[in-house]
């Protein structure tokens, strides 16, 4: 028995340490690079992650013309109670002229024409 056991590879031989080593060196890959792929797999279950569906458009706050106040060096006026002039934004319209008895806004791509005591006169514009 003495010859058998010298002839065999035993656990203390060079072979068999190498070999051990490349299997714990595999499991300790297997184990650390797993969990990273298992990561990126997608769950068949969960529901898609695409944008969220956009929201309703505010409505537009109606605009009304209150006062116009004209002078020779300045144009006011007050729109949903608020002074603006040429240039001024009022509830998402951009104040585009002042006359003595209308405003003329932009909101989006439509123009509105603010008369006193009346309702505006919307203009749809292509620009």
């Amino acid at each position: 028995m003495r010859e058998f056991n010298a002839n065999h590879e035993g656990a203390s031989s060079p072979a068999h340490g190498s070999r051990a080593l490349t299997a714990a060196l595999v499991l300790a890959l297997v184990v650390t690079v797993l969990p990273v792929h298992a990561a990126e797999l997608a769950d068949p279950t969960r529901p898609p992650q695409g944008r969220p569906a956009p929201a309703e458009p505010a409505p537009k706050t109606p605009l009304k013309l209150d006062f116009v106040v004209n002078s020779r060096d300045r144009h006011l006026a007050r729109i949903n109670g608020e002074w603006v002039s040429e240039g001024d934004t009022v509830a998402g319209a951009r104040v585009q002229r002042i006359d003595s008895d209308r405003v003329v806004v932009r909101r989006g791509g439509s123009i509105t024409v603010l008369r006193l005591g009346g309702p505006g006169v919307r203009k749809n514009t292509t620009e």
